[in-house]
């Protein structure tokens, strides 16, 4: 009788190899954004559609083989795959938002003004950068480094801010401007999916989350007590 050639199951090394990937796909549609906005090209559009499409695959994957590769594993290492799965969940998501971003923003690019495209292609340099420093701080365990994205992300949350006031303080509605509220939230919510990431291997590094304490001690900006004004003003 002859036997049955089986093919080996993917095992824990193959998993977080993949979360390496998810890593660089994330940065590289980072990247795509910053340059569309900075030359409207097309092309942009589709590469960081392409990465979005890979990071989905990514996302699959790891869920359908985390079961197997978790049975008989060691404690450090399903707290490695525990993490990855987190990770690969916000990276993913980073890559819809950033595809929502060069999406809509093809849509209305030849009304987009010269300072909104700089402040778009300022939070996708950061988002890049950020990145990079989260992957740095995973591959080498790096609690320092994990802590320096969570300073980081305030310069997106400014940058959305500062875009939202600009659009409500501007004395003509055009008729883009929810369209720039929209790809400012979205570069400023796939910041916090970067933040998520660089709390999770910071957990990872210290077996401790510095979630609760970080948002304990977290003060409110300027502009982000006057945009909650606005919202109770006019009960949004």
């Amino acid at each position: 009788m002859t036997g049955i050639t089986r093919m080996p199951q993917p095992g824990p090394d193959s998993l977080l190899a993949m979360v390496d990937e998810a890593f660089d796909l994330a940065q590289e549609a980072a990247r795509g954004a910053a340059e569309f906005f900075a030359r409207n090209q097309a092309a942009k559009v589709d590469g960081v559609s392409e990465c979005e499409r890979e990071l989905d695959r990514i996302d699959r994957e790891y869920d359908d083989q985390l079961g197997p590769a978790l049975s008989g594993a060691k404690t450090q290492r399903v707290t490695e795959l525990l993490a990855g799965l987190k990770l690969t969940i916000d990276l993913e998501r980073i890559g819809d938002l950033l595809l929502s971003c060069v999406t809509t923003g093809a849509a209305v690019a030849d009304k987009l003004e010269t300072d909104e495209l700089h402040d778009f292609i300022r939070m996708c340099s950061i988002l890049e950068q950020t990145l990079g420093a989260v992957h740095d701080a995973y591959r080498t365990r790096n609690l320092q480094e994990a802590m320096s994205v969570l300073k980081a992300d305030a310069e997106i949350d400014r940058l959305r801010n500062l875009i939202v006031l600009r659009q409500l303080e501007s004395s003509s509605s055009a008729p883009h401007a929810i369209h720039v509220v929209s790809i400012a939230q979205a570069l400023e919510r796939a910041g916090d999916h970067v933040r998520n990431a660089a709390e999770e291997i910071a957990h990872l590094c210290t077996g401790r989350s510095l979630r609760h304490a970080r948002h304990a001690g977290e003060k409110k900006s300027d502009e982000q007590m006057y945009i909650e004004r606005m919202k109770k003003q006019y009960g949004r």
